[in-house]
């Protein structure tokens, strides 16, 4: 795109253009056609890239237009032309593509004029209107002014940018020096004025309630974020951006992947136990089997599967790396990279416990309607290695118990077991 001196931007290369939609009505002042404003089909596919719309710059013009970027979006499934000008002072939409659209317009609070955004001379702006549109997997909301302009269907100035960094001095790159301010009242809860101090114990929300606590909506999501964000601020308070995500389907936490279908094993310890090299000694073992040990859970049987490596961790043990030390490594590397997807506890539904107990291993599995929650298993010892079969399940049950209690404390809960 070359600038000419009047104004006026013509295209180098038309040819290259020919898939973005006209900015004007059709010729002989007949109306624009439909087609223009039609969604094409998979328009989900490949992202969308920014380029820069100007090749030439007017000097005059240099701080206004060193940074003008031309893409496309979606308004309402139709495609559109979009300008991101840093220089713009205000989000501007097409009148030609809000009547053809036919988007609801208000009038502006503040009208003023325009003269530079076409040929026709002065334009006054007295319509504003509320513009979702869509660049690949990115939605936003915003307010535009109204104008029947030449240069694009929409453009995106400051006001939209500035909206990206509303809360930008709360994730600063360096941490400021120093503590935080020094507060009268560093904890304070305000009760009814007269009452005496509730002498019970703590009293705990039923599911239900806490339901009641949750966002409904993206809306709503957005607004709980605006309000931390908000306490931060006033507080003086600062966070990492890298270590924060919002609006996401699924999260990290504690070395477990959280989502709505469950929680899963990191992709990163995933990778790294599959990378993981042969143990050339025993502080090589201790640590192979510290990360398997924490993701335990998701392993049916751990402790009979990694006996074997149990075995050289003990102390004054000498290494030694047979087959059966091999076998152990393999199938754990295997287990823990082929890991179900666990489903998370849901404490309006009952709780089922299923336990068995083997010759030296005792094990259960905590499962509601048959989606399994965890695992545990633990290897026997001492006495315990003498233990009637019977005596074995009750074990297994008790530890289960103790395990799990965090859980089945609260409602009845069901117990399977086969002795």
């Amino acid at each position: 795109m070359i600038m000419m001196q009047n104004g006026e931007i013509v295209s180098e290369d038309e040819a290259e253009y020919e898939g973005m939609p006209p900015l004007e009505g059709g010729s002989d002042g007949e109306s624009p056609n439909e087609e223009e404003f039609s969604a094409p089909e998979g328009h989900f596919g490949t992202a969308l890239v920014a380029r820069r719309a100007l090749t030439a710059r007017v000097k005059e013009d240099e701080l206004q237009r060193e940074n003008i970027f031309y893409t496309r979006c979606f308004v309402n499934q139709a495609l559109c032309s979009v300008i991101i000008d840093s220089g713009s002072c205000t989000n501007v939409a097409s009148s030609l593509m809000v009547d053809n659209l036919k988007l609801p317009t208000r009038d502006h609070p503040r009208p003023y004029k325009l003269q530079w955004l076409n040929n026709s001379g002065e334009v006054r702006v007295t319509k504003q209107v509320l513009i979702s549109f869509q660049i690949h997997k990115y939605t936003d909301e915003i307010l535009c002014d109204v104008v029947s302009m030449q240069a694009s269907h929409i453009i995106l100035g400051r006001p939209w940018q500035f909206d990206r960094q509303e809360y930008a001095d709360i994730f600063p790159d360096d941490v400021p020096s120093g503590l935080p301010p020094l507060r009268g009242t560093e904890h304070q809860i305000d009760f009814v004025p007269g009452p005496s101090l509730p002498n019970r114990p703590a009293y705990k929300s039923n599911p239900e309630e806490t339901k009641e606590l949750q966002s409904k909506s993206y809306d709503e999501h957005l607004e709980h974020i605006r309000a931390v964000m908000d306490v931060l601020r006033r507080e003086k308070l600062y966070a990492n951006l890298k270590k924060c995500n919002f609006c996401t389907n699924e999260l990290v936490f504690l070395g477990f992947v959280i989502s709505a279908q469950g929680m899963k094993v990191d992709d990163q310890k995933v990778k790294a136990i599959q990378e993981w090299p042969t143990p050339r000694s025993v502080g090589d073992v201790r640590s192979f089997h510290g990360l398997a040990g924490f993701y335990r859970r998701f392993v049916r049987d751990f402790s009979t599967i990694a006996a074997p490596l149990t075995e050289l961790i003990k102390k004054n043990e000498n290494f030694h790396w047979g087959d059966s030390q091999e076998q152990a490594f393999r199938a754990l590397k295997h287990k823990l990279t082929h890991a179900p997807v666990l489903a998370l506890p849901d404490f309006s539904k009952t709780f089922e416990i299923d336990c068995d107990a083997s010759g030296i291993v005792v094990g259960a599995v905590l499962n509601q309607r048959g989606r399994p929650i965890a695992y545990f298993s633990e290897k026997l010892n001492g006495a315990a290695l003498n233990y009637s079969t019977y005596d074995k399940e009750l074990y297994a049950l008790i530890r289960a118990l103790q395990v799990w209690q965090h859980y089945l404390r609260p409602e009845e809960f069901v117990i399977h077991t086969d002795h």
